[in-house]
């Protein structure tokens, strides 16, 4: 991650906007869940999140504007016992964007997250398109800092 957003930085520009878009799910109730795959699935879906923003952070503060994005699942808010270490991880990631939210706020980066409640598919309500404006509106508007993209 470190290296590809800094060949980004130098052959491109400083980012504007970055969208971390990864995830790990190891299917597995809690009690029998690995320590191995709990680390592993919270490396993923936190600390790749933190790392990436830590790379483009310090230059957003410089020219005090920008927005870090990310992609969450309703199991933070809704947790299931077979995807207990996705439910843990997204969790931890919604606490990671509220925190960096406000952290950054005074230096006028918006920090988001789309919270998707179901499986992406195309041709679905969880058309990728159609989730994009979600992260759309987020970056446009930065009125709010979580959409919950979910069927009523």
């Amino acid at each position: 991650i470190i290296a590809a957003l800094d060949k980004i930085k130098s052959e491109y520009r400083i980012p504007e906007v970055l969208i971390y878009n990864a995830g790990s799910n190891t299917i597995n109730n809690p009690s029998i869940l690995s320590r191995n795959d709990l680390l592993n699935d919270f490396n993923v879906n936190v600390a790749g999140a933190l790392i990436s923003s830590r790379q483009v952070i310090p230059d957003m503060i410089k020219r005090k504007n920008g927005t870090i994005l990310f992609t969450g699942g309703m199991l933070a808010l809704n947790p299931v016992a077979s995807r207990a270490s996705a439910s843990i991880s997204k969790a931890g990631l919604r606490n990671l964007t509220f925190t960096l939210a406000d952290e950054l706020s005074p230096f006028s980066i918006h920090v988001g997250i789309v919270t998707i409640g179901g499986v992406v598919k195309p041709g679905t309500f969880f058309d990728p398109d159609l989730i994009a404006e979600s992260y759309w509106e987020l970056f446009t508007k930065r009125d709010k800092r979580e959409i919950l993209y979910k069927q009523s």
